[in-house]
């Protein structure tokens, strides 16, 4: 069988966004034997629900816990327990760090969607599932002059995480009556761990030297970064967040300035092999499906020979070439969820398409 090699193309843009709109970064210290950390999370949550596009989590997982993210943030930052916050890393009147509580944070979410920013930011990447390699460009596009020490950082993370035993959550909230995680167990099996802080390819406080000190209004400024994505991260998960970042070693003088997101399912999807017979595109509908999806091919390329569905590692997980037609109907529960490449052939010639199923 032939090998199909693949390579998914990232690119982050929110249309619509003007270069000052605000997205805010809450980065939330926890463990899964932090009782009050599943409300703490929940608390996050809805910001993240009621402002889509604007709001993102990141979760750093504290030492002793089996996510832990080993990278000195929450001993640079002051925290002090789980759950503890971060909004955009800023310093707010009345705080002695930047590390909040979680009635601050709250409260702090809000007086931050408020602001405008400097620059817009958006990521274009691409990911080779032969070697698990992103690689990539950071670009920030500044509306308005600023000068200083401003350094390009990247999160990776993974947004939903199980496990075994040491991933239960502690729940302290199992016998509060009305509360949502009234009733889950304490610790809650099986639960889900969201926006889990993977990699920070570029540093925790940022690449040294990757902003000039002084950037004019109207001036776009890059920055690229490739690093290997891990086995034991499910690529179906990642999610970048790059932002510019104020350096310095005071609390107060590392806030971040605004911060762009590229998600893995909105990679596009492209064969590499005989690109030059891959020139049509297929109709695929629903997309992203969840039990059945029609699949459409051109009429330009003659009626299907042979149909196969791609996992992201190249792996083909179905494939027929009976009772084939221009229009056909193929159940998806049963592939799991994920991007998928479709390719079909014919005698004149092979239409692709990029499947997401939820």
């Amino acid at each position: 069988m032939k090998n199909i090699y693949l390579i998914l193309l990232l690119f982050c843009s929110i249309p619509g966004w003007s270069q000052n709109d605000k997205v805010v970064l809450v980065e939330k210290f926890t463990r899964t034997g932090c009782g009050n950390c599943p409300n703490g999370a929940l608390r996050v949550q809805t910001f993240i629900d009621d402002y889509p596009g604007q709001v993102f989590g990141i979760y750093v997982h504290v030492a002793g816990d089996p996510m832990s993210f080993n990278n000195d943030i929450a001993s640079e930052f002051g925290s002090w327990g789980t759950p503890t916050y971060m909004v955009d890393r800023v310093l707010f009147d009345g705080q002695s760090l930047e590390v909040v509580s979680t009635a601050n944070m709250q409260n702090f979410v809000l007086d931050q969607l408020s602001t405008s920013a400097p620059l817009a930011m958006n990521i274009t990447a691409d990911y080779n599932a032969n070697t698990r390699e992103i690689s990539g460009t950071l670009t920030a596009d500044f509306a308005d002059a600023v000068s200083g020490d401003m350094r390009f950082l990247l999160y990776v993370t993974e947004e939903t995480v199980t496990g075994g035993a040491a991933y239960n959550q502690a729940n302290y909230y199992n016998s509060v009556a009305g509360s949502p995680l009234e009733g889950l167990g304490n610790p809650i099996v099986g639960y889900e761990h969201k926006h889990v802080l993977r990699a920070l390819p570029l540093g925790y406080l940022g690449l040294e030297g990757s902003v000039p000190a002084s950037v004019n209004a109207g001036e776009s400024i890059t920055q690229s970064f490739s690093f290997t994505l891990p086995q034991e991260i499910d690529e179906n998960e990642v999610r970048l967040i790059g932002s510019v970042a104020n350096y310095g070693t005071n609390a107060g003088e590392r806030a971040l300035l605004n911060s762009g997101i590229l998600d893995f399912s909105d990679m596009t999807l492209v064969a590499v092999e005989d690109p030059d017979q891959l020139t049509e595109q297929l109709n695929i509908y629903p997309n992203p499906a969840t039990d059945v999806v029609r699949i459409s091919s051109p009429e330009s390329i003659g009626l299907p020979r042979s149909l196969e569905i791609h996992d992201v590692a190249g792996r083909v997980v179905f494939s027929t070439n009976e009772s084939l037609q221009q229009d056909m109907y193929i159940q998806t529960n049963e592939l799991g969820k994920g991007i998928f490449l479709v390719l079909i052939e014919t005698d004149k010639g092979r239409a692709l398409g990029k499947l997401v199923v939820h």
